[in-house]
């Protein structure tokens, strides 16, 4: 059986840095090609929209607290369905940790260690991400939190960094093309971004230790996570402009070597680029967590994260012969792939809700 404790402060952190994480490389990317220079308006669409995301986590999560969302899928629609529900979001979430763990290693690649095989990258930090789910989700619980306030501190200083050189003209013209492009980016915020959110519902409520605090530290989290993106998004645009930040891979790296602290200290992108290689690598380990306990409920494994994390790897190098090919993916196909995995956690969300009403009468 899971023993591990967490406390709510780690919890909401772990879903901060998923929110955040997921919006480095193909987020940004997406986003950025569907609203233009109205990017950062979709970040606001999307976050009040997103509401509704926190409404419904908090309501399946308070559902049969000694459940993981696993246990709650079976228990709402069934054995059958509900095996059929947890399959298809296994699938779903491996993707999820396949573009992850390609976004991680292509840019170290690309960026550091052109040279350097993507197998031999991506090896290291499967190491990393199966010693860290064989110590549980306190452990991995502890490594976020830590991550989140070196990111945090990170985060702060591109700001410092950019600020100087942003300029408001950058983001004109105001929605030249009316509502339309914004609200599609939304759509893709939401499903590449927030989504995430429901991976914690795969570690039951009763794992908390502080379980009063939770929605507190959710909402606080949630809306720093908000802000951080919003800033960087207007940092990128305010210095790049939209024309450099469309034509960049990682126009969210190009911007940082702009950076120079205190007009002598620069050359510090590699430094602050370490926020993003911590938070893609914590979504793979969550990501890992996820698949291996929604195979085997309650029961921690040592051979499932193994094999999890080497389907990962090599499924996100065998797949996607180059970039195009993977943007393309991420643009076309992905968000309906992810709107199936929304589709289900909302048909479970409603489910949970008609049971509520039943035992209520």
């Amino acid at each position: 059986m899971i023993k591990d404790k967490i406390n709510s402060l780690q919890f909401a952190a772990m879903m901060a840095i998923l929110l955040i994480a997921s919006f480095i490389g193909i987020g940004m990317f997406s986003i950025v090609k569907a609203a233009g220079v109205d990017t950062y308006l979709s970040i606001i669409i999307a976050a009040i929209f997103g509401i509704f995301i926190i409404i419904s986590f908090f309501v399946i999560f308070d559902y049969e607290p000694s459940l993981s969302i696993t246990l709650k899928l079976t228990k709402i629609f069934g054995k059958f369905f509900g095996n059929i529900l947890n399959f298809i979001c296994i699938i779903i979430v491996l993707t999820m940790g396949i573009s992850a763990m390609y976004n991680l290693t292509t840019f170290i690649s690309s960026q550091f260690l052109k040279e350097t095989p993507l197998l031999f990258i991506g090896a290291c930090f499967s190491l990393v991400i199966i010693l860290v789910n064989f110590k549980g989700i306190e452990t991995l619980s502890r490594v976020g939190l830590i991550i989140f306030f070196i990111n945090f501190v990170l985060f702060f200083l591109a700001v410092i960094g950019l600020l100087p050189q942003f300029q408001v003209s950058n983001l004109k013209p105001f929605l030249e093309f009316g509502i339309g492009k914004p609200m599609i980016g939304a759509v893709y915020n939401i499903l590449l971004n927030l989504l995430p959110i429901y991976f914690l519902l795969i570690i039951p409520k009763e794992q908390l230790v502080n379980k009063e605090k939770y929605r507190k530290y959710i909402i606080i989290f949630y809306i720093i996570s908000v802000i951080i993106k919003l800033i960087f998004i207007l940092l990128t645009l305010g210095v790049l402009g939209i024309h450099l930040t469309s034509i960049y891979q990682y126009p969210e790296y190009i911007v940082l070597k702009r950076i120079k602290l205190f007009n002598f200290i620069d050359k510090i992108e590699n430094v602050i680029t370490i926020q993003w290689l911590f938070g893609l690598f914590f979504n793979i380990s969550l990501v890992v967590y996820y698949v291996s306990h929604s195979i085997v409920p309650k029961r921690d494994t040592k051979i499932l994260p193994i094999l999890i994390t080497v389907i990962i790897l090599f499924c996100s190098i065998f797949l996607f012969k180059n970039n195009t090919v993977f943007n393309e993916y991420t643009y076309t196909k992905v968000p309906y792939i992810r709107g199936i995995l929304f589709f289900t956690y909302i048909l479970l969300f409603i489910g949970v809700l008609i049971s509520r009403k039943r035992k209520r009468v």
